[in-house]
């Protein structure tokens, strides 16, 4: 991960605690680390609190297409697989 953040566009704008923020939440998966670098951040000027920028990192990625994607084939998965997980009340003995 030392290697990402120092070739991040975002490495030097964040401090480690929001640093591991963006890692759990993206459990250091690189397409979702890659979604996170092309985020377009908007800061005021250098003194941006890096808390607010950490906030726009999430809503970005929340709303970006990879996650949306991703959110929909898990729930179609999950859907595709219910009957066969279905809980059962008849009790066989």
């Amino acid at each position: 991960m030392q290697y990402w953040w120092s070739n991040s566009s975002i490495g030097t704008r964040l401090g480690d605690e929001n640093r591991l923020g963006i890692e759990d939440l993206t459990g250091r998966l690189p397409i979702l680390l890659n979604v996170v670098d092309k985020l377009p951040v908007k800061a005021n000027d250098q003194t941006e609190v890096d808390a607010d920028i950490f906030q726009q990192l999430v809503g970005g990625l929340l709303e970006s297409h990879e996650v949306v994607c991703m959110q929909r084939n898990i729930h179609n998965f999950g859907e595709s697989q219910k009957e066969k997980y279905k809980d059962s009340t008849n009790i066989t003995r």
